[in-house]
């Protein structure tokens, strides 16, 4: 039983988790193989952000034993966390561990019909882990858990309890762990980023004044949420030669009425004029964000405000979902649900207006210049990197490190760049 699959569903936090995982098998005698049929067990780190989440774990879980019937399933996170009973009835899972659990894995591998899911709303502390190798040339380093919001859609801190931080001195430990064994840059990543800190005193603002004094070559941030943006943070990081400026919002909808449905503490024009603020200390910013369309009482005219809302902003991307029902939430009872049809309709509008905004932001950046750091991969004649402005991008050369760049063509979503 020496042989592993490691499969990892859903967020950058899972991913992270799952290299931790990785690496601790790998260094107590187990090699991970991506073969099937070699393999004598598989972890599966699971989602369950949305319905569609919980079915890609099932199927591919189903699947798997479908290849190999003997190949033991050990489910861990998410999913086994807020659907335990329905994971240990599983016939086609053999061990299932909650997110408290996951980690400890170790103290599990040779059970057998196993099931060890503790409330995770006890969980108080942060897991402390270090990981001195990832599988991309961009190292994400966890620094929080949890979420102390109650969002009426979401299902998450029911999976993963409230905020608990990465000390301070943990994280800068990490950062430089990983600065000593050649990675760039470091991505950082949790639950909810904007909430590090509040369970010991301290502010994201805190955290990243400390980066600044690192010797990483740069950082960038996971999810925001538009009210914890305020004026100290755009006085760190506009004055950061270390700041990768790329923003990923969780905006959710840009409609006032469904936003105060959400349990959203923002307005529609507020998260207007940060877009336009963050555009004015960072001219060639990436701004992403995540929208719901389809939540309940959304009406067409609901629906369209936050189309127009998008269409007239300065929004670089939009990562648009259907709203998806998800038990022990209050908007799981909500009235005036939205048919799945007109869920998919909105779905496809909002895609269609998020290509042409990102085809846009492309256009503008032709000419400019950024930092790019390069990954391993080919694709066809060129390598793949990224910009620190969110561009993908192709290079005929691939380089340790960071270089400066210049945008010179567009091939369908990415860059072609010219080293400076």
């Amino acid at each position: 039983m020496n042989k592993f699959i490691i499969k990892t569903f859903g967020c950058k936090t899972n991913q992270i988790e799952s290299e931790y995982i990785k690496e601790l098998l790998k260094n107590n005698g187990y090699s991970e193989t991506s073969f099937e049929k070699e393999a004598s067990f598989c972890v599966v780190n699971s989602c369950t952000v949305t319905e569609n989440a919980d079915k890609k774990v099932l199927s591919y879980i189903n699947n798997l034993k479908n290849k190999n019937n003997a190949i033991k399933v050990i489910a861990v996170g998410c999913y086994c966390q807020t659907h335990k009973d329905e994971a240990i009835k599983n016939p086609n899972i053999d061990v299932v561990l909650g997110n408290g659990e996951k980690l400890k894995i170790l103290e599990y591998l040779n059970k057998i019909k196993y099931e060890k899911v503790s409330n995770i709303f006890d969980e108080n502390e942060f897991e402390e882990f270090i990981v001195h190798h990832v599988s991309r040339t961009r190292a994400t380093i966890k620094i929080e858990d949890g979420c102390n919001n109650r969002c009426s859609y979401c299902i998450i801190p029911f999976a993963r309890g409230k905020v608990r931080s990465n000390k301070l001195e943990n994280i800068l430990n990490q950062i430089n762990i990983l600065e000593k064994n050649g990675y760039s840059e470091v991505v950082l990543t949790g639950i909810h980023i904007g909430q590090w800190g509040l369970d010991f005193g301290l502010t994201l603002n805190d955290l990243l004044k400390n980066i600044e004094k690192t010797d990483i070559k740069q950082y960038r941030l996971g999810s925001l949420t538009p009210h914890e943006i305020d004026d100290e943070f755009f006085e760190i990081v506009s004055n950061s030669q270390k700041f990768c400026p790329h923003f990923h919002l969780s905006i959710q909808s840009l409609c006032d009425k469904t936003l105060k449905n959400m349990n959203r503490h923002y307005k529609a024009q507020e998260v207007l004029d940060l877009i336009d603020k963050i555009k004015k200390h960072f001219p060639n910013a990436f701004i992403g964000c995540d929208i719901i369309v389809g939540f309940p009482d959304e009406t067409y005219e609901d629906f369209n405000n936050t189309f127009d809302n998008i269409k007239k902003s300065k929004l670089s991307k939009v990562h648009v979902f259907p709203y998806s029902k998800r038990k022990n939430t209050v908007a799981f009872k909500m009235e005036n649900q939205v048919s799945e049809k007109d869920k998919k309709e909105r779905v496809n509008l909002i895609k269609e207006l998020s290509e042409k905004k990102h085809n846009d932001f492309l256009k503008e950046n032709l000419g400019k210049t950024a930092k790019i750091i390069m990954e391993p991969k080919k694709s066809g004649e060129f390598y793949k990197g990224l910009s620190n402005n969110y561009v993908n991008i192709l290079c005929d050369e691939r380089f340790d490190g960071i270089k400066e760049a210049k945008f010179e063509k567009i091939i369908e979503d990415k860059m072609l760049v010219k080293v400076i």
